[in-house]
């Protein structure tokens, strides 16, 4: 108000202190921008140009990451069961390893639904990813991701595994078993890396994971 505005007018010109600055703006949550910049809602709403809605819907989506917190609403169907197909856990070895990997334990959506996958997030990373690719908003009906209604199947690496980068060229590998064996296309999120190694995709990891994408 006037009263204060004044108060520190008589501070500066008493050289009390030097300036003052009044915060009127109340906080925000970011990071919403993106869809804006990309032009999501209109994909979601079929707009735009676009002949029909664009949401996910019968696309699995894998992300390789630190995991997921499956237990939050946006990655929940509205009858309230799992939309995460698959969790294949790097770090674990107490369960049954998928395929001919002989690392890891996986565990389906059964074990997520029942209370028995022992398996979350809890480095916050992995989950936050697979917001912004997958969540469906149905914790608050705001910050939906990129694809909603995909499917999700998740890969908890492990960063302490010896030759890390081919346990990651497991995982894209695995992911695309599970979406061919169920008919559907798939994607693969990889918000992860290394600062060390060539970086010019001839690595043995690169060269696998090329060679799943165009074989």
């Amino acid at each position: 108000d006037s009263g204060e505005y004044g108060r520190y007018v008589s501070l500066i010109s008493n050289q009390t202190i030097s300036d003052f600055y009044f915060e009127m703006a109340p906080p925000k949550l970011l990071a919403d921008t993106a869809r804006v910049a990309h032009h999501v809602n209109e994909v979601h709403a079929g707009s735009g140009g676009l002949q029909t809605p664009f949401t996910g819907k019968g696309v699995i989506i894998g992300y390789v990451d630190t995991g997921i917190d499956f237990t939050h609403p946006d990655f929940m169907n509205p009858d309230s069961s799992t939309r995460v197909l698959r969790y294949w856990d790097h770090t674990v070895t107490t369960g049954p390893s998928p395929g001919t990997y002989g690392y890891g334990t996986v565990w389906d959506s059964t074990a997520i639904n029942n209370g028995t996958c022992t398996s979350t997030d809890s480095h916050s990373h992995g989950t936050t990813v697979a917001g912004f690719g997958s969540g469906n908003a149905f914790a608050n009906g705001r910050m939906k991701g990129m694809a909603p209604e995909s499917d999700i199947i998740i890969v908890e690496s492990n960063f302490s595994a010896p030759n890390w980068t081919l346990t990651i060229a497991d995982a894209c590998d695995y992911i695309f078993k599970v979406a061919d064996s169920l008919g559907k296309p798939a994607i693969v999120n990889l918000s992860l890396g290394t600062y060390f190694g060539s970086h010019d995709g001839n690595d043995p990891a690169a060269e696998a994971m090329e060679a799943m994408a165009w074989p």
